[in-house]
């Protein structure tokens, strides 16, 4: 969408003239508008409700997390049902995750009968499990079906559902054989049997978590899933390709908690919202400085006498942090693709403390003559050299061990461990750097 019309759209919606916002999104695709109501901020809900609810059933899902948390709880009822009628089941339970259970049970009571089931067993599961993500665009068949019996399952569903459905085999008794490729219906004979044709079908239960879920399409090149319940019956299906949306969100989720940062944050929020969700992790992050701080001012008599140190001394935080965040940038993709817990990360952790060692060799190596050039004290420069090798041996090991051990504990590692491990190696980094030239220069 171009500036010209975001701006005559903020205009219009500043002045509440609904027609004018609806005349003037009318042509726009709804990726176009649902970028346009996220910018928006306080004039969302006034864009939103201007439009049509067939427009409304596609831009609700294409809205940004924080848009929908901010729009759709202040829907009425009538409006919701309005364009959930028009929505896919899978689509509808996520849109109904944003309204308080009162709502949510008004409006599954005015939607049709059969919409109305599907979407209530979709929304007892969580939005991060596979029951939470899957759909119910499936039909069933018979082994023993032909050609013919499938093709007049398939018309009468797209009658009803206008769409297209996955084509699932299974036995008299719910047992599940696999599904049958659309193109294995075109590429075969006339009098082929289901059997014949069926390839087979990944089950996962629909309490699969959503990593342990990205972990599976990690290691497993898979078009479709099905999900079953805890009678190993078919619930519904998830389409590989249709988990794009969830990938990226995992990563910035991820990505934010990695910087204490919540999901919930947006942008366009006013700072007030900023301060409310950070102040928690800088005040401990406050604390842990005050730790190395500490530390530092246990040598005041060192630094006093030798100030040249206090000129170093971010080198040494500065290596200790990066080679840190490295371990730590490693060890918790490892946890989250489940490749990695606490039984089997003594391996990693060591590993990590090995590669600190042998980097630390090699930056020493390259500090050392830089420092005793500047300097012209050799002294310095090898105990600048030494603090530095354990720094790094001190970052691997801590950089592996302590997200483990949150995992442990049950507290996320991609929120609390940055503060840790940068406490870490400040703490030992300056500890060995100035306490080594306590002992041998002075």
């Amino acid at each position: 969408m171009n500036k010209s019309l975001l701006r005559q759209v903020q205009k219009e919606a500043r002045n509440h003239d609904t027609k004018a916002i609806a005349s003037l999104l009318e042509k726009e695709d709804f990726h176009s508008v649902a970028e346009c109501i996220n910018v928006l901020g306080s004039d969302r809900l006034v864009v939103f409700t201007s439009l049509n609810g067939e427009k409304q059933a596609k831009i609700a899902l294409a809205l940004n997390y924080r848009s929908k948390r901010s729009i759709l709880p202040q829907l009425p009822d009538k409006t919701i049902v309005s364009f959930l009628q028009l929505s896919d089941e899978d689509d509808a339970a996520d849109i109904l995750q944003f309204v308080s259970d009162e709502h949510r049970n008004a409006i599954l009571e005015k939607l049709q009968d059969e919409k109305r089931k599907r979407i209530e067993t979709l929304v007892k599961y969580h939005p991060e499990t596979a029951g939470g993500l899957m759909d119910m665009n499936f039909i069933v068949v018979k082994p023993d079906f032909n050609l013919q019996d499938i093709a007049e399952k398939i018309d009468r569903y797209t009658i009803r559902e206008k769409k297209t459905p996955l084509i699932v085999a299974t036995r008299d008794d719910g047992t599940i054989i696999g599904y049958v490729p659309y193109r294995n219906l075109i590429l075969t004979s006339p009098d082929s049997l289901v059997k014949d044709i069926t390839r087979s079908l990944p089950l996962i239960s629909a309490q699969t978590k959503k990593r342990k879920l990205l972990h599976l399409l990690s290691r497993r090149k898979l078009e479709v899933i099905g999900v079953t319940d805890t009678k190993d019956q078919l619930l519904g299906i998830i389409h590989v390709s249709d988990l794009a949306q969830l990938i990226e969100s995992e990563t910035t989720d991820n990505l934010l908690q990695f910087a204490g940062v919540s999901r919930e944050e947006d942008m366009l929020d006013p700072a007030s919202v900023a301060v409310k969700n950070r102040y928690m992790w800088l005040i401990v992050n406050l604390g842990t400085a005050f730790l190395a701080a500490f530390v530092v001012s246990r040598f005041e008599n060192t630094i006093a006498q030798m100030a040249i140190l206090a000129s170093f001394m971010p080198i040494v935080a500065g290596m200790g942090g990066n080679a840190g965040t490295q371990s730590l940038a490693v060890v918790i993709r490892g946890i989250a693709l489940g490749e990695l817990a606490w039984t089997n990360g003594r391996r990693i952790i060591l590993k990590e403390a090995v590669a600190g060692f042998f980097n630390g060799l090699i930056t020493a190596a390259v500090t050392i003559p830089i420092v005793w050039w500047f300097t012209k004290d050799l002294g310095i420069a090898l105990v600048l050299g030494s603090a530095m090798i354990i720094n790094l041996v001190v970052a691997g090991f801590f950089g592996a061990m302590i997200p483990l051990a949150l995992k442990f504990f049950k507290i996320d590692p991609a929120v609390a461990s940055t503060v840790f491990v940068t406490t870490a190696t400040d703490v030992f980094g300056f500890f060995a750097f100035l306490g080594l030239a306590t002992v041998v220069l002075l």
